[in-house]
């Protein structure tokens, strides 16, 4: 699922016409691929899987807001329904993707009376802690803006590229007057980046 239409960046970005269509759809493709390793997110929403150590107290989710989750803690590490923890033994701030244990360690919410035994498997294994959950809230508006000036600054850098014939230059005479090249100039990437940076996944 993509973060927007291609008919709404075009708007954005004052595209009429559908002959560039198919590099505009290349762009889009790039500038999400761009945003998610920037965020560390996904905000086209679904369901996802995350698998964490059982020693750890807080996980943060790499998707958020979230809409509703189950915790599985499992040191075979098969999250079977009977691994499935109950809701009061953690916390979630589903607005920013954080599940805290009630209990310390994850471990303990299914495995306190017998951890010293099993310590040296959790050591082993860590991803014995599954959250499987939902996220359904719209993308949110500066992503999309985000996304626009992506594909906005790499389509006129493509265009600016094709006007010079893929030379490295400013300007070009013809005839009387100066063809201008200041592409080097657009700080629209810039600008995406700003946008994106209160989206990027936080740290515990």
């Amino acid at each position: 699922m993509a973060l927007d239409t291609l008919a709404n960046i075009k708007a954005r970005l004052g595209i009429s016409g559908s002959e560039d269509d198919s590099l505009l759809g290349k762009i889009q493709s790039s500038a999400e691929a761009l945003i998610a390793e920037h965020t560390g997110r996904k905000f086209e929403g679904g369901t996802f899987t995350e698998d964490f150590s059982a020693a750890l107290r807080s996980v943060q989710l790499k998707n958020y807001p979230v809409a509703n989750l189950n915790v599985y803690v499992d040191n075979l590490g098969e999250f079977g329904l009977q691994t499935e923890i109950p809701a009061i033994a953690y916390k979630v701030d589903a607005v920013r993707g954080i599940v805290r244990s009630l209990c310390g360690p994850f471990y303990q919410t299914r495995f306190y009376t017998a951890f010293q035994e099993l310590r040296p498997v959790w050591e082993s294994f860590p991803g014995m802690v599954r959250v499987i959950y939902t996220v359904s809230a719209p993308v949110p508006q500066q992503i999309q803006e985000a996304l626009a000036l992506l594909v906005g600054f790499s389509y006129r850098k493509v265009k600016t590229n094709q006007a010079s014939n893929q030379r490295n230059i400013l300007q070009e005479r013809v005839g009387d007057s100066f063809v201008m090249f200041e592409s080097n100039k657009d700080d629209s990437y810039r600008q995406a980046l700003d946008l994106l940076e209160p989206f990027r996944q936080p740290s515990l």
